[in-house]
C-alpha cells in the first residue's frame, strides 16, 4: 500500500507538452502572507539587537537599534564603526528624543520668517535685518543636523545610508541649495535658488505622525494612474473629434455693433463684437436689446478671446475640460444650440456624465484602493481562518479559470489537479486558407493594426477651421489609404477564420460598424 503523503492542492497547465515539476497554488497566490511572516521575522530579529547602551560596552557590539528603528551597524565614512567616535556621539545625537522636535520647531520658525518676509520692505530696516540674520541661524541649524545624520548614518556606501533615504535626500537638496549662492557669488539666478527655501517645510512632513505614509501613498499611486489616464486622454481624443466635425467654425458668427467691417483684422472687429452668437442664415439679433442696425457678422477671432471654439482638437480639449470640471460649460452649450441645433445639449450631456463623472471617479477610486494597499503594507495583513478558507476557494478558482479540473486523489495520494481536457482548434483547409489563418492570428497583424488606429486618431485630429483645400485634400488621401488598410485587415481575418470565426469575435464587429 502506498504510503499517504501530505495533502495539498496541485495542478497542471492543460498543455500537450509535459511538465515535470507541478506548480503549488498556494506559493503563488500566499505571496502577502509569506512576505507578512518575513516582516515578522525582521521584528523578531530587530529585538534581538541591543540599544543605544551597548555603544560604550566592551567588547563592541556589531550592531545596536536606536529609538527610532535605526540599525547602526556598517562602517561610516569607511572608517568610523557605532562604537567609536566620534560617530558614537553623533548617533546619540540624532537619537535624542529632542532632536527631532527641535528640528521641527526650527523647520516651523523658518516658515514663519518666510511669510513675514515681504519684497515691499525696504533693505537696511530692522525687519530686513531681523530676518537675513535667522536664516543664517536657520541655515546652521540645518547643516549640523546634515552633518551630524552623515556622521551617524553613513553617506552611500551601504544600506540605510544617508543619501539611500528620500527623506534625507530632500534635505541634501535643500541644504546643498542654500549653500550654493553663498560659496558661489558669481553664481546667476540668486533670487531663483532662494525661491527654492520654499522646500524647506517639506522636510516637516517626515516628522508629523502618519505623513510619510500619505507622502509614500501619493508617489506610488502616479503611477497606477497611467491607465486611468490613458482611458481619459482617449474618451477626450473621441469626444474632442466629434466635436471638431459638427460644430468647427459655427462660433464666428454673432452679432455686430453698427460700423463692422468684414475682412480685417481681429483687433479691429474687437469693439464690434458683442459676444451673443448668432445663425448666418437667421438674423436675431433684433431680439437682444442691442443698437440698432447690429447684425449678424463673421468674425475673425472666436469668442472668449478665441478659447471658446471647436476648431482645432486643442480648442476642443479646452471645451471638454469645461463640460468635466464643470465650469460654465453651460454658455457654450447655449451658444452652440443657438449657431447649430437645439439637440447640442445632448453631446454636452454625454460629455458631462462620462467625464465629470465616470471617468473622475476612476481616478478616486484607483486612489482609495492604492491608499489601502500601503495601509497593508504598513500593518500586514490580518491572516485569519476566514481568510485561509478564502485563499482555498482562490485555489479552485485559479485552476478552474486556467483550464483545469480539480480531483480528489493522485497517484501519490495528495489532491491533485488533472488537465481538461480541451479539443484542438480546427485547422484551416487549404495551404492558402491556412496561411491567411496563420496571418490573421499572429501577433504582428495585430500591433499593425493598433498603429493604424492610432495614425487614424492622428488624421483625424489634424483638421481645423480656415484650412487650405491642398491640405484637406492630403488628409482626406491618407484616410483613404488607412481605410484601405483597414479593408485589407478584414479581408485576410474573414477569409482565414471564416465568417462564424471572424463574427465570434465582438472587436471584429465594432470594427465593421
Amino acid at each position: 500500500m502506498p504510503t499517504a503523503e501530505p495533502r495539498g492542492r496541485l495542478y497542471r497547465p492543460a498543455s500537450s507538452s509535459v511538465i515535470k515539476q507541478p506548480v503549488v497554488i498556494s506559493d503563488l497566490l500566499n505571496q502577502k502572507a509569506r512576505a507578512f511572516l518575513k516582516k515578522k521575522m525582521d521584528i523578531a530579529y530587530l529585538r534581538d539587537l541591543p540599544g543605544l547602551d551597548a555603544l560604550y560596552s566592551s567588547p563592541e557590539v556589531p550592531e545596536v537599534l536606536g529609538p527610532s528603528g535605526r540599525v547602526y551597524g556598517a562602517q561610516a565614512l569607511c572608517c568610523c564603526l557605532p562604537g567609536y567616535e566620534p560617530r558614537r556621539s553623533a548617533i546619540m545625537f540624532v537619537e535624542s528624543r529632542y532632536f527631532d522636535p527641535f528640528i521641527l520647531l526650527t523647520i516651523l520658525t523658518n516658515c514663519g520668517t518666510m511669510a513675514l518676509e515681504s519684497p515691499l520692505d525696504e533693505p537696511g530696516t530692522w525687519k530686513a535685518e531681523a530676518i537675513d540674520n535667522f536664516e543664517w541661524v536657520f541655515l546652521a541649524i540645518f547643516t549640523s543636523e546634515l552633518l551630524a545624520k552623515v556622521l551617524a548614518y553613513g553617506l552611500i556606501t551601504h544600506s540605510g545610508s544617508y543619501l539611500r533615504d528620500p527623506w534625507c535626500q530632500l534635505d541634501f537638496a535643500v541644504v546643498t541649495l542654500a549653500w550654493l549662492p553663498i560659496l558661489i557669488p558669481t553664481l546667476g539666478h540668486y533670487s531663483t535658488l532662494r525661491a527654492l527655501r520654499v522646500l524647506r517645510p517639506l522636510r516637516a512632513l517626515k516628522r508629523v505622525p502618519g505623513m510619510p505614509l500619505l507622502v509614500q501613498w501619493l508617489l506610488d499611486v502616479m503611477s497606477k494612474m497611467a491607465n486611468v489616464v490613458l482611458i481619459f486622454v482617449f474618451v477626450f481624443l473621441i469626444t474632442g473629434i466629434v466635436g471638431m466635425e459638427l460644430f468647427k467654425g459655427t462660433l464666428h458668427y454673432r452679432c455686430a455693433l453698427p460700423g463692422f467691417v468684414e475682412g480685417v483684422e481681429a483687433s479691429m472687429q474687437a469693439p464690434f463684437d458683442t459676444q451673443i452668437a448668432c445663425h448666418q442664415t437667421d438674423d436675431p439679433c433684433t431680439k437682444h436689446n442691442l443698437a440698432e442696425g447690429s447684425t449678424c457678422k463673421f468674425f475673425a477671432a472666436n469668442p472668449n478671446h478665441g478659447v471658446t471654439s471647436f476648431d482645432s482638437i486643442g480648442l476642443a480639449f479646452i471645451m471638454l475640460a469645461q463640460g468635466t470640471t464643470f465650469d460654465d460649460w453651460a454658455e457654450s452649450m447655449y451658444q452652440l444650440m443657438i449657431v447649430s441645433s437645439p439637440f447640442v445639449w445632448i453631446y454636452f450631456a454625454l460629455v458631462v456624465l462620462i467625464c465629470g463623472f465616470c471617468l473622475a471617479n476612476l481616478f478616486l477610486a484607483v486612489i482609495f484602493l492604492e491608499y489601502s494597499a500601503s495601509r497593508n503594507t504598513i500593518h500586514g495583513p490580518k491572516v485569519t481562518v476566514e481568510t485561509s478558507v478564502q485563499i482555498a476557494g482562490a485555489e479552485d478558482t485559479a485552476a478552474l479559470l486556467a483550464g483545469h479540473e480539480l480531483s480528489d486523489t493522485s497517484p501519490s495520494g495528495d489532491v491533485s489537479a488533472k488537465s481538461v481536457s480541451v479539443p484542438p482548434p480546427a485547422v484551416p483547409g487549404g495551404d492558402c486558407k491556412g496561411l491567411l489563418a496563420t496571418i490573421a492570428e499572429s501577433s504582428w497583424l495585430s500591433m499593425s493594426a493598433t498603429i493604424l488606429v492610432a495614425i487614424n486618431v492622428v488624421l483625424m485630429c489634424m483638421p481645423y477651421e480656415g484650412m487650405t483645400a491642398t491640405y484637406a485634400a492630403n488628409l482626406e488621401q491618407g484616410s483613404m489609404v488607412i481605410s484601405c488598410l483597414f479593408i485589407a485587415e478584414m479581408g485576410i481575418k474573414v477569409t482565414g477564420l471564416g465568417c462564424a470565426g471572424y463574427w465570434s469575435d465582438g472587436w471584429n464587429v465594432r470594427n465593421v460598424q
